[in-house]
Formats: structure tokens, C-alpha cells, sequence
């Protein structure tokens, strides 16, 4: 979806930023081949938080509606698969190893781009069950911190 057609949507002023990265596959880094017919990469793209998206602010329903119907254009036109919406980093919470365990923090976070590695959505009960889950993650693929958070319902 165009970041300037995003920003029209969300009638934001602000200045939104995107990053758009390739998504890293099963079968890029070894863990299964890759399915047969698969020609094509995928793309990430993600709009950066901005100060009214971080303090809580949410698109209004004409808003959600609006960006919607561009996903389902981009679906035709570019193959556009799934749009979700962070909650803001002040209800989330970091998960990182220390000495004594792994130590919890809630939010609010400094976000900054050297920490993201990647995403993984899961569904899980509640705050309290994802992190249960983000625990064991730390601990499987030797992860120093995992940031948590929650998904806007609907987005």
C-alpha cells in the first residue's frame, strides 16, 4: 500500500516513514525447501509509529475502512497478503535475558531499527500467554530481548 495514500487515509500530518525489507523465507536460511512454483519474493513493509499512533491514537471506523479498501486494490494489483496495527509500545512489555532469568519490563519502549530482527504473529489469550510463549522463544533461538505487543482488533 503507497505510504502517501496510507497517510491520506489516516488524515495524518505527520511525517510517516516506512521500511520495506525482504521477508526471510523457511527455505532462505535452510530449514525446508522451497514449495514448488514459488517464483516470486515477499516484502515486508512497515510504517513506522508516529507520535500520535505511539500515545494511543487509532484510526476512526471511516478511516479503518478507507485502508481496507486499499489493501483489497493492493491485493490485485501487487499481491498484498496482511495488514495488522501495533498497539502502542506502552502496553507492551520486553522480555530479555539476564543473569538471575529472563527479566520483564513493560512499556513504553525506545523504538530503534537496530533491534528488529523480525516479526512473528501468534495467537495467544492474552498479554500474559504471549509471553510465556516469547520465554521460550528467547531460550530456542538465543534471542538477548523479545519486544511483545498486541495487535489492534479489526485492523
Amino acid at each position: 500500500m503507497g505510504g502517501s495514500r496510507q497517510a491520506e487515509a489516516l488524515g495524518d500530518v505527520e511525517p510517516m516513514e516506512f521500511d520495506i525489507r525482504p521477508v526471510s523465507e523457511p527455505w532462505d536460511i535452510g530449514m525446508a525447501p522451497a514449495p514448488a512454483g514459488v517464483t516470486a519474493r515477499r516484502y515486508m513493509v512497515v510504517r513506522n509509529a508516529t507520535p500520535s499512533s505511539e500515545s494511543g491514537g487509532t484510526p476512526s471506523a471511516p478511516q479503518r475502512a478507507e485502508l481496507k479498501r486499499l489493501a483489497r486494490e493492493d491485493t490485485d494489483r501487487v499481491g498484498h497478503i496482511l495488514s495488522e496495527t501495533m498497539r502502542p509500545s506502552r502496553k507492551g512489555r520486553r522480555y530479555k535475558h539476564a543473569k538471575e532469568g529472563i527479566s520483564v519490563f513493560d512499556g513504553p519502549f525506545t523504538e530503534t531499527k537496530e533491534l528488529i530482527a523480525g516479526y512473528i504473529i501468534v495467537s495467544a489469550e492474552s498479554l500474559d500467554n504471549a509471553g510465556r510463549w516469547a520465554e521460550q522463544y528467547l531460550h530456542v533461538v538465543e534471542a538477548e530481548e523479545v519486544e511483545v505487543r498486541e495487535l489492534e482488533p479489526g485492523t
